[in-house]
This record gives C-alpha cells, structure tokens and sequence, in this order.
C-alpha cells in the first residue's frame, strides 16, 4: 500500500513540476529521428510535405505540452508539426493541456 502511495505522489508531483506525456503513431515510410528544436510549428501542410505520423501531447502547461509535442515529431524524423486539436480543461483547480497533430517531413 506504502508503494501505491509513493507512485501517485510521484506522479502527481510530476504533473505539479510541469512534466508531459505524449505518443506518436507512424504512418508510412520509417526516418531516422529529428532534433525537437528544429520542428517547424504550422498550421496548414505545405506543398510536397509528407504526413509521416499523429502525435499527441498532454501537460498542465502549455509550453511543455508544445515541446512534447515537437518532441514526439523528431522521434519520427519529422521537420514539422501541423497543430490540429488544442483542448484547455480544468477540474478541481487542475489545469490540462491537450495537443494533437500530424508529423510533418518536409519536401527539401
């Protein structure tokens, strides 16, 4: 019980500090994983981009739930994400942020 205790105090702090959770989904062709800092944040696909997978990010914070986000793109090898859902919930005084998108490779 003193375990179970532990893990939802630790998860909860982390929620608290502003940590993030996301996931990515491929679709397509396979590439070799991009850096975060270079995802390209848009809102329509440009021409000749490719959509090489969905990604998703969620965070009591809106600046760790976009560089999650950026985050799950590079792990797919993108160079941009389209941002498509942005959710803003509260409960309980808790606030979440939800993003979702398309992992964007860029026609260079």
């Amino acid at each position: 019980m003193a375990i179970v205790k532990l893990v939802v105090l630790v998860c909860l702090l982390g929620l608290v500090l502003g940590c993030a959770l996301g996931s990515s989904i491929p679709v397509g062709e396979k590439y070799k994983p991009t850096k975060p800092q270079v995802i390209q944040v848009v809102t329509e696909i440009p021409e000749g981009a490719k959509v090489i997978g969905l990604v998703a990010a969620t965070s009591a914070n809106e600046k760790f739930a976009l560089t999650e986000l950026k985050r799950q793109a590079a792990l797919l090898g993108a160079d941009a994400v389209m941002l498509e859902t942005l959710k803003l919930m509260s409960h309980d005084n808790n606030r979440e942020v939800q993003l979702s998108g398309k992992a964007l490779k860029l026609n260079r």
